[in-house]
C-alpha cells in the first residue's frame, strides 16, 4: 500500500504574464518504507513538491492522498495532527529554535503534542543516544557545528515517530564528511518509515536512495493503485505556549525597556501638553488678580482732533466726566473714583535705601493692611495705611536683597506749581519702612513699591497751596475742581476696587473697554501683564496643537512598532512551530499575549511616572512665572478621567497593533518562511 499518492498534482505561482508553473500534473506514489530521492536542477519544482506533501502549501490543482485520505479535505485540527504525528520535516539550514538547547529542540514536537516537558526531554535524550553526544544536548544551535545541528534536526523530525520524514536539501549546507553521516542516518531510518529527500546531489542520491524521481520544469509522473482511506489522529491540545511566552518576554527585556522609556517621554510630553490646555485658561483667570494693585487702574478719555490745514490727526487725552466713569463701573459693589497725583508722585521714582540708590515703580493701593494684602503677604509684616511704611514685591527683593525688609527707603519728589494768583514750591519727602513682601503674578515683573493712596489723599487735603481772606485752597481741592484738560487733573482718574470679589468683574470691565472704539480708556498694569501673558500662552497653545498631534503619533508609533517588531523577529520561529504541528492560535498566544502584556505593563507603569514628571514641571513653572496650577495635573494630582483616557488610548493602539499582526499572520506563508536560503 502506498503512503503518499498524488494525482494530477500542480502548483502555480502568480497570474497573467508573471504566472510560473512550479509543478505540473504530477502522478506519484510513495511506499510506506524506503528511501526515495527527488532530484532536479534549481527551480525545477522539487522543493514545491515536498512542501505540498508536508501540507505547507495548498496545491493549485490535483489531489494528495496520505494513507488513503485526501489531504486537501483535512480540517485545521487534522492538519495539525498530520504535522505533529505523521510527518517530520528536515531543512537545509536546520530551522532550529535558536534560543533553545538541542535537547529542547528535539523534544519540542512532543511538547506541542501535549507531552510533559520532562518526559519529552527524556524521550529525546534516549533517541539521541548513538547519534549525538550527550555533551551536545545542552548546547544552543549557535554553539554547534553544521553536522551536529542537522542531526539534531533529523532527531526532532523523528521524535514523534512519524510515518514519513521529508527532507529538503539536508546535506546542502554540510561538508562531504558530515553529508555522508547524515545520508547514512537517513538510510538507516528508512528501514522503518518513508524517507523522502530532495537534493541536487546526484552522487549521494544514487548511492543511498532506493529510487530516484527526476523533476524537470515541474514535470514528473508515477502511477499506483487506489487505496482505502484511513483516519488521521490529532494530537491533544496543550498549554506549552504559556511557558514559552514567558521566556520570550524575558528575552525581549531590552525592547520592553526601550518601549518603557519611549512611552515615559511620550506620555510626559502628552500630559504636559494636555494639562497645559486644561489648566492654562483657568489658571490665568485666577492668577490675573493675584497682585496687590489688581484693583488699581486709571481711566481717561481720548479724542481725535483734526486741523484744517493738515492731513494729520492728533489724539488728545482728557479726564472724563465723573458720571461716565461711575456708569462704567456700576456693576461693581465696592470701588472709588479718586484724583490722580502722578504729576506729584510719578509712577517711576528714585529712592535711597541704606545709602544705596535705586529706582522702582511707585504704586498707590487702597490698603496695605486689608484682607487681600494679608492673603498675598509672603514675608515680613503688613504695612500701615499711612506714610510711614510700604510693601514691596518679590522682584524688588531679588534686585535689592532680602535685607531691605525692616529698612527705610527715602523718596523725594516735588516741584513748583502755580495757578490763578498763586505759585508754590511743593516738596514730598517720604521715609517708608519696608514692612513686608507680597507674592504676585510675576510675568513682566519689575521692582515695585506699594504705598497707601488714602494717606497721600489725606496729605493732599492738608497741603494748602493758596489762602486769602475768602479762600483756602488745598492740593486736593485744586485737583477736584480742575477742568478735564487741566494739568492738575492729570487727564485721568484713578480707580480703586477694594473688595476681592469685585476684582474678576473689574477685569472683565477692563476687557470690555479694550477695543479701539471704546468710549473710555482704562489702563491697568496688572491687566496689561495678564493680557501679555495670555497672548503668549495662546501662541504657545497654537504650537502645542501641532506638538500634541506629533506626540500622539509618536506614542502610537512606539507601541505599534514595538508590537510589530515582535512579529518581525518572530516570523521564523512561528513558521517553524507551525511546521512542526503547533496550532496557529497557540503560536499567536506564545508570541503576542506575553509580549503584549509586558509592553502594556511597561507603558501603563510609565503613566504614573509621567504624572509625577508633570507635577515636577508644574513646580518649575510656578517658580519661573509665579503661577499656580498652570499645569492642572500638578496641583490636582492624577486626573482619573485623563488617566482612564490614556489607558483607553493604549488599548486602542494595542487593538490596532493586534489587528495588524493578525492580518500579517494570516498572510504568513510557511513555505516562504521555511524556504532555505
Amino acid at each position: 500500500m502506498g503512503l503518499f499518492k498524488t494525482r494530477r498534482l500542480g502548483k502555480t505561482y502568480g497570474r497573467g504574464d508573471s504566472r510560473v508553473v512550479a509543478l505540473d500534473s504530477a502522478d506519484l506514489s510513495f511506499p510506506s518504507t524506503g528511501f526515495i530521492g527527488i532530484e532536479g536542477k534549481s527551480g525545477s519544482g522539487k522543493s514545491t513538491l515536498l512542501n505540498l506533501l508536508a501540507r505547507l502549501e495548498r496545491p493549485t490543482k490535483g489531489l494528495i492522498g496520505f494513507k488513503g485520505r485526501n489531504l486537501n479535505r483535512m480540517n485545521p485540527a487534522e492538519r495539525l495532527g498530520f504535522r505533529q504525528k505523521e510527518v517530520g520535516l528536515v531543512f537545509q539550514h536546520y530551522n532550529l529554535l535558536e534560543d533553545k538547547s538541542l535537547l529542547d529542540n528535539i523534544a519540542f514536537p512532543l511538547v506541542l503534542a501535549g507531552s510533559n516537558v520532562e518526559e519529552a526531554r527524556e524521550k529525546a535524550r534516549n533517541l539521541a543516544r548513538g547519534i549525538l553526544d550527550e555533551s551536545l544536548l545542552g548546547k544552543r544551535p549557535d554553539q554547534c557545528s553544521g553536522g551536529e545541528k542537522q542531526r539534531a534536526a533529523i532527531l526532532r523530525s523523528l521524535v514523534g515517530s512519524p510515518a514519513a520524514i521529508l527532507a529538503d536539501e539536508p546535506t546542502g549546507a554540510l561538508d562531504e564528511e558530515n553529508a555522508i553521516k547524515v545520508m547514512v542516518l537517513l538510510k538507516r531510518l528508512s528501514t522503518k518509515r518513508l524517507v523522502v529527500v530532495v537534493s541536487h546531489n546526484h552522487e549521494l542520491l544514487g548511492r543511498y536512495a532506493d529510487r530516484v524521481i527526476y523533476i524537470n520544469d515541474g514535470t514528473c509522473q508515477e502511477r499506483t493503485k487506489k487505496t482505502t482511506p484511513k483516519p488521521i489522529s490529532v494530537g491533544r491540545n496543550s498549554f506549552w505556549w504559556i511557558k514559552e511566552g514567558a521566556k520570550e518576554s524575558q528575552r525581549s527585556w531590552r525592547r520592553l525597556l526601550s518601549c518603557f522609556f519611549a512611552c515615559l517621554v511620550g506620555f510626559t510630553s502628552l500630559l504636559c501638553s494636555v494639562s497645559f490646555f486644561l489648566g492654562n485658561e483657568p489658571c490665568l483667570y485666577k492668577e490675573r488678580i493675584r497682585s496687590l494693585d489688581a484693583g488699581v487702574a486709571t481711566v481717561s478719555y481720548e479724542k481725535i482732533v483734526s486741523t484744517d490745514d493738515s492731513l494729520l490727526s492728533l489724539v488728545v487725552q482728557e479726564r472724563p466726566s465723573f458720571d461716565l466713569v461711575r456708569d462704567a463701573l456700576s456693576s461693581l459693589s465696592s470701588y472709588s473714583i479718586e484724583n490722580d497725583y502722578s504729576f506729584l508722585l510719578p509712577e517711576s521714582v528714585e529712592f535711597l535705601l541704606s545709602g544705596q540708590k535705586g529706582e522702582a515703580e511707585f504704586v498707590p493701593v487702597a490698603s496695605l493692611s486689608g484682607d487681600y494684602a494679608k492673603e498675598l503677604l509672603n514675608e515680613g509684616n503688613l504695612g500701615k495705611d499711612d506714610l510711614s511704611s510700604c510693601l514691596v514685591n518679590q522682584a524688588f527683593i531679588e534686585k535689592y536683597g532680602a535685607a531691605s525688609i525692616g529698612r527705610s527707603l527715602i523718596v523725594e519728589e516735588g516741584g513748583t506749581f502755580d495757578g490763578p494768583g498763586w505759585q508754590k514750591d511743593i516738596e514730598v519727602k517720604l521715609s517708608l519702612l519696608v514692612a513686608g513682601v507680597v507674592e504676585e503674578f510675576a510675568f513682566l515683573n519689575s521692582p515695585r513699591i506699594y504705598y497707601s493712596y488714602p494717606a497721600i489723599s489725606n496729605w493732599a487735603s492738608n497741603l494748602i497751596v493758596f489762602s486769602d481772606d475768602e479762600t483756602t485752597l488745598s492740593l486736593k481741592n485744586l485737583c477736584d475742581s480742575a477742568t478735564s484738560d487741566s494739568f492738575y487733573s492729570n487727564y485721568k482718574y484713578r480707580i480703586f476696587v477694594s473688595d476681592k470679589k469685585d476684582l474678576q468683574p473689574f477685569f472683565d470691565i477692563l476687557h470690555s473697554f479694550s477695543t479701539e472704539d471704546a468710549p473710555l480708556t482704562f489702563t491697568s498694569r496688572a491687566y496689561l501683564s495678564y493680557v501679555s501673558f495670555s497672548s503668549l500662552s495662546q501662541a504657545l497653545s497654537a504650537c502645542l496643537v501641532v506638538f500634541l498631534a506629533l506626540e500622539f503619533v509618536f506614542v502610537g508609533l512606539v507601541i505599534v512598532l514595538s508590537v510589530l517588531s515582535i512579529f518581525t523577529s518572530s516570523r521564523k520561529p512561528m513558521a517553524i512551530m507551525m511546521a512542526l504541528g503547533a496550532k496557529k492560535s497557540s503560536v499567536i498566544n506564545c508570541f503576542t499575549i506575553p509580549s503584549f502584556f509586558s509592553i502594556g505593563l511597561s507603558a501603563c507603569l510609565s503613566i504614573p511616572l509621567a504624572f509625577t514628571a508633570t507635577a515636577a514641571l508644574n513646580f518649575l513653572f510656578e517658580d519661573l512665572f509665579g503661577l499656580r496650577r498652570l499645569l492642572r495635573l500638578g496641583q490636582n494630582g492624577i486626573d482619573m478621567g485623563l488617566f482612564l483616557g490614556l489607558i483607553g488610548l493604549l488599548l486602542l493602539f494595542f487593538l490596532i497593533s493586534f489587528l495588524a499582526m493578525s492580518a500579517a499572520f494570516r498572510h504568513l506563508s510557511l513555505s516562504k518562511e521555511m524556504r532555505d536560503e
